[in-house]
């Protein structure tokens, strides 16, 4: 399973929302958290966003109800 990797700036011009907080590299906890969310988007319009601190996922606006939408 592969996932794009945008900036923040690149993530936003393209309709994608972050799902979470960024994370850690370095912290193989985080890592194991981070493929576990992965598997979860396989087949969702999901991406990855590099903070600089770390990873975050995120998934296009098209696929999430956002709130006072109906």
């Amino acid at each position: 399973m592969q996932f794009e990797i945008l900036t923040p700036k690149e993530a936003e011009l393209n309709g994608y929302l972050s799902l979470t907080t960024p994370y850690r590299q370095s912290n193989d906890q985080e890592m194991v958290w981070m493929k576990t969310v992965l598997r979860d988007m396989s087949g969702c319009n999901a991406i990855l966003i590099d903070t600089g601190k770390g990873y975050e996922v995120a998934r296009h606006r098209s696929e999430l109800k956002l709130a006072g939408q109906q």
